[in-house]
C-alpha cells in the first residue's frame, strides 16, 4: 500500500510572511555604579524594514526596587514582564504576612525569567537584563534568550550591543557616579545607533538607589 504524503498548505499562504512580528532590534545596557543601578535602552521598534514607534518603552518596571530592559519581541516580552510582576507581588504578600519585612529579590524575578525562557525556548524571543536593589545589595543580571541567566557589574543586549561591547570594557568603572553612568550610556547608545539600524529615536534611562528609583529620564540621540 503506498502512502502518499500530502504537504500543509495554510488557508491564506500570505498570511505566514505577510507581516513580521513586532521587534525590538535594540540596544540595551545596565550597569551598577558607586551607589546603584542605571538602566538605559534606545525607543525604537521595528518590524521588518519598517520603524513602527519611535518612543517604545524599553526599561519597565518589576517592582518599585527592580526595573528590567527587555529586547526581542514585543508581546513576548510584556507577556513575561506581567508574569514576574505577578509572582512577585504575590510572594511580597506572603513575606509581609510573616512579618519577615524583605523585599522581592532581583535574583528571584531572573530566575521567575530563566524558567520561563528555559520551558518555552522554541516559542519565547526575548532577552532582559535586569537592575536593582534588594537586601543583598544592587544587581545586574542578564536573562538571556534560552534561559542562560549571569550576574555582572555591566551588561550590554541587542542588536546594537555587539558594536559597543568594546567600548563598555574600556570606558567602564564601578565607581561611576550616577551622572557619569549617564554620560557614558548615552555615549553607548549614540555609537550603537550610529551603526545599528533597528536602534534608534531617543535614550530612555532609569537610575535605581537604595530607596528605589532615584531618578528617570530621556536624551536625545
Amino acid at each position: 500500500m503506498l502512502v502518499k504524503t500530502v504537504p500543509y498548505t495554510p488557508v491564506n499562504p500570505t498570511l505566514t510572511h505577510s507581516m513580521p512580528p513586532l521587534s525590538l532590534g535594540t540596544t540595551i545596557i545596565v550597569m551598577k555604579y558607586s551607589n546603584g543601578v542605571l538602566l538605559s535602552a534606545d525607543t525604537r521598534a521595528t518590524m521588518g524594514n519598517l520603524v513602527v514607534d519611535r518612543f517604545i518603552p524599553k526599561v519597565l518596571p518589576i517592582t518599585d526596587k527592580i526595573y528590567t530592559c527587555i529586547a526581542g519581541s514585543v508581546s513576548h516580552a510584556q507577556f513575561l514582564v506581567n508574569e514576574v510582576r505577578a509572582h512577585l507581588m504575590t510572594q511580597q504578600m506572603d513575606l509581609h504576612a510573616n512579618l519577615n519585612g524583605m523585599d522581592p529579590m532581583v535574583a528571584t524575578a531572573a530566575n521567575i525569567i530563566s524558567i520561563y525562557l528555559h520551558k518555552y525556548r522554541e516559542f519565547l524571543h526575548a532577552a532582559f537584563i535586569l537592575g536593582g536593589v534588594d537586601n543583598t545589595g544592587f544587581h545586574c543580571i542578564n536573562s538571556m534568550i534560552g534561559g542562560s541567566v549571569l550576574e555582572e557589574d555591566y551588561a550590554i543586549s541587542g542588536s546594537g550591543g555587539v558594536f559597543i561591547k568594546g567600548l563598555m570594557k574600556e570606558l567602564y568603572r564601578p565607581e561611576l557616579t550616577r551622572t557619569e553612568a549617564i554620560n557614558l550610556a548615552h555615549k553607548l547608545l549614540k555609537t550603537a545607533i550610529s551603526l545599528d539600524t533597528k536602534s534608534g529615536g531617543f535614550m530612555r534611562f532609569v537610575a535605581v538607589e537604595q530607596n528605589g528609583l532615584a531618578e528617570e529620564g530621556t536624551r536625545m540621540l
